[in-house]
């Protein structure tokens, strides 16, 4: 997205679209040409970890510039690229410009969930194991010095 009056742009991530209009020429249908406002989070560069199993593929002198990525490595994509990139990536939170698909990320659910209920029942469990395993301990103290089961 070119930032209007400046001669700089910021790498939208507009989300995902179906595998079926994946290829090149499908993708065209999603385009958007002139003015959009866009709002979403800003996030840094995606740098590739060291060992990957489906690592970017890598441009040499003269190949055709890449389509698609899979980590947003600002370094690896501003070369194809005639101007230059703001240090962020912005994650769009709404369909820009009434296109959909792409589909924007979904919301991350920072609410307490169901954690406190599992962290009480795990601590059941274990109350449970350490009263059981001392009854246990004492019946078994108990046969030994009575010589007979209780």
């Amino acid at each position: 997205l070119r930032i209007e009056g400046r001669d700089a742009a910021v790498l939208v991530d507009r989300g995902w679209i179906p595998a079926s209009q994946s290829s090149p020429g499908e993708r065209t249908a999603f385009s958007l040409s002139g003015a959009v406002e866009v709002a979403g989070i800003g996030r840094p560069s995606q740098r590739e970890p060291d060992i990957a199993l489906l690592a970017d593929p890598t441009r040499g002198p003269g190949s055709p510039p890449l389509d698609a990525w899979r980590f947003l490595d600002l370094s690896a994509i501003q070369p194809q690229v005639p101007y230059p990139l703001l240090p962020v990536i912005l994650e769009v939170s709404e369909p820009v410009g009434g296109v959909s698909p792409p589909k924007p990320q979904s919301e991350i659910d920072l609410s307490e969930g169901s954690h406190l209920g599992y962290a009480i029942e795990w601590f059941a469990f274990a109350a449970i194991a350490l009263l059981g395993g001392a009854a246990w301990l004492v019946r078994s103290a108990r046969t030994t010095t009575s010589g007979k089961p209780s």
